[in-house]
């Protein structure tokens, strides 16, 4: 089971790697204030695109690994030595180490959320954890190397590979190599690796925007905020608020998704460090610009196809558009020239990802994955001819000022007013400007597009996290100019801040000492039940299990046991990672999900149980006392799978016979 310390060991790992990695190339691209806050970005992005190419091309060896880490640790100490003390700050302000500390203090207290926390015998889980089921493909990567395969369902002569945008977890199953620690822990020490660069890149750009070390401090409380919907419950009551104010979804700020999503904050990172390269490119064009902005591109697509695949190419299209118009015509034929190098690269380094997810889209028919719809919003009591055009009106006021209360619409206002600032210098105002168009692109996309792969609507809340990331930036840097210089509009703007804050300080709180769940005693036991599973069943074997065991220890059914702590694949591991990941059509997940509910709840028959052996490859079963299936166990008296071992009203383990 996970464990702070072991977390804490992939977590240093990563972030002294990365960020070792990254520097000297941010060193020679921007100045050293932004290099710094971007260096781990940077870093990451690079090394995990170029490794999982090499690894994609001759398999996680190791002598690949070592390659992989190696080369790059030793180029960037030989760079920094020639680059460190040739590279001054020029009297810029620079980023305090106290917001260093306290970044790395949120980012500790996020990755705690993902920890399980233990109440005597038994174990709580925090809300965010479901979401962190997917710690599944990061141990089936450290187990098998790529391509990845689907660890939550297999059939016979089905699709064998993960139609997904994993690097993220490619990148957290490097670390588990390299650090001995298993999936969870690695999942946790990277959470807290992308928190931590997260929070540096909107600091550096804070405080570089300000020249003020007072922004770092605003930076911080900023994207510690949350939603201030509960005001607004507690002021009118729920059904009233959420008529107004729209129902709570997974539409969030910047805390409650790094929680649940980290792999996505990590795209908007990367995206955001794209359009800073394509300014910079478009300023002065040099390769190495160009090969980092492809790099960075490259891995904000394989890590969330909602916020790399649509917002950064609709706001790299439009910026790219501007700037070629902007620029003169010898530095207009150089940036076209290295633009398209950097994004043909980009194409190339994604083609795994995008040959898995066409098919994945080909299997599941269910059309185009994206659709245009305003954000929904308003309920049935508006007539449905005014609905859309009332949902975007509501999105651009209501909606994005209670969920972004500490920063929208500060950031735009606060952009504005950084753009017009005759004090600041043309480089800051020109990047501030393009950054403004990127927020506005990326609230776009969360306002008018939505997805039609699963239940949720996934590119609206994962698409406007560039802009998140942007408008804390742009809020921090501007209240510490204008707050203390007679700005009545910056005083409205803190007590939004002071509101989003409170509601913030108050989510860490339930996430990091979760009391409000009776703890699991059967959670614990079930760590030794996986690893009696795993003496039975080979590294590549499938094991079935009821998908709705322990359910009841996450916020939806799903099957949390089996995800985080059995290290082997599943013939089906639930419903709600069946959406995703299950190239199905809706009818078949329906019918395949009917079928495993049924054989565990001790419903089923012979035939199902030779479905489970033959169609969806089971080489291993387990039943447990919690189980339907344990008082009608099918499995005893079938001929196909025989009993391997048990322990007394506990659990049982079958395992298919070879004849």
């Amino acid at each position: 089971m996970a464990s702070i310390h072991g977390a804490l060991i992939c977590a240093v790992a990563g972030t002294f790697y990365w960020c070792l990695v990254g520097l000297p190339i941010a060193l020679r691209i921007f100045p050293k204030v932004i290099a710094i806050s971007l260096a781990p970005t940077l870093g990451w992005a690079a090394q995990s695109a170029l490794a999982f190419l090499l690894f994609s091309i001759v398999g996680m060896t190791t002598p690949a690994i070592v390659a992989a880490f190696g080369i790059p640790l030793v180029a960037a100490l030989l760079c920094l030595r020639a680059d460190w003390r040739a590279t001054t700050l020029d009297g810029e302000q620079g980023i305090p180490a106290w917001a260093v500390a306290g970044a790395m203090l949120l980012a500790f207290l996020i990755m705690r959320s993902v920890l399980p926390h233990h109440f005597g015998n038994g174990v709580v889980l925090a809300e965010p954890v479901f979401d962190h089921a997917k710690v599944a493909i990061i141990d089936d990567i450290a187990r098998l190397g790529l391509p990845a395969g689907n660890p939550f369902f297999g059939e016979t002569g089905g699709a064998k590979n993960l139609a997904y945008y994993y690097l993220w977890h490619f990148s957290a199953a490097e670390l588990s190599v390299l650090t001995g620690q298993g999936g969870w822990n690695a999942d946790a020490g990277l959470t807290f690796f992308t928190a931590f660069a997260s929070l540096l890149l909107m600091i550096g750009f804070a405080v570089w925007l300000s020249s003020r070390a007072s922004s770092a401090a605003w930076a911080l409380i900023i994207a510690a905020s949350a939603s201030i919907r509960p005001f607004f419950v507690m002021a009118l009551g729920s059904q009233t608020a959420n008529a107004i104010t729209g129902y709570p979804t997974g539409f969030g700020g910047w805390l409650f998704q790094m929680m649940w999503a980290p792999q996505h904050i990590a795209s908007a990172n990367c995206a955001v460090v794209a359009v800073a390269l394509i300014v910079k490119l478009s300023e002065r064009p040099t390769v190495l610009t160009a090969i980092a902005m492809s790099l960075t591109a490259a891995a904000s697509f394989q890590s969330s196809t909602w916020v790399g695949g649509v917002t950064f190419p609709l706001a790299a299209l439009l910026i790219g558009a501007l700037l070629t118009i902007s620029a003169d015509a010898l530095q207009r034929r150089k940036f076209v020239a290295y633009a398209a190098m950097a994004a043909m690269l980009s194409v190339v380094l994604d083609a795994p990802f995008l040959y898995e997810q066409y098919n994945a889209s080909i299997l599941r028919a269910d059309g185009f994955p994206i659709g245009i719809e305003p954000y929904s919003i308003l309920g049935e009591e508006v007539p449905e001819k005014l609905l859309p055009l009332l949902n975007i009106a509501a999105y651009w006021t209501v909606f994005l000022s209670t969920e972004f209360a500490a920063f929208y619409p500060a950031g735009l206002i606060l952009l504005y007013k950084l753009a017009k600032d005759a004090r600041i210098d043309v480089e800051r105002r020109h990047l501030i400007r393009t950054f403004g168009l990127l927020a506005l692109v990326s609230l776009g996309v969360g306002s008018l597009l939505i997805s039609t792969v699963a239940d949720n609507n996934d590119l609206a809340w994962r698409g406007v996290l560039p802009a998140i990331l942007v408008l804390i930036a742009a809020t921090a840097a501007g209240l510490s100019k204008y707050l203390f210089v007679g700005k009545p509009y910056a005083i409205v703007l803190l007590g939004l801040v002071c509101c989003g804050a409170f509601q913030g300080g108050f989510r860490i709180l339930e996430n990091v000492n979760v009391t409000s769940a009776a703890p699991s005693d059967a959670f614990v036991k079930s760590e030794h039940l996986w690893a009696v599973v795993r003496k039975h069943a080979d590294v590549e074997d499938r094991v079935a299990n009821n998908p709705l065991f322990l359910q009841d220890l996450t916020p939806w059914p799903v099957n949390i046991s089996w995800a985080l702590l059995s290290n082997r694949r599943s013939c089906y591991a639930a419903r709600d990672l069946a959406l995703p990941f299950a190239q199905l059509p809706v009818a078949r997940r329906a019918e395949v999900d009917a079928l495993f509910t049924r054989v565990f709840s001790g419903k089923g028959g012979t035939e199902d149980v030779v479905n489970l052996a033959r169609k969806y490859d089971c080489k291993v079963v387990v039943v447990t006392s919690k189980d339907g299936a344990w008082a009608n166990d099918q499995f005893a008296s079938s001929m196909i799978y025989e009993l391997v071992d048990a322990r007394p009203e506990e659990w049982r383990i079958y395992k298919r016979r070879e004849n």
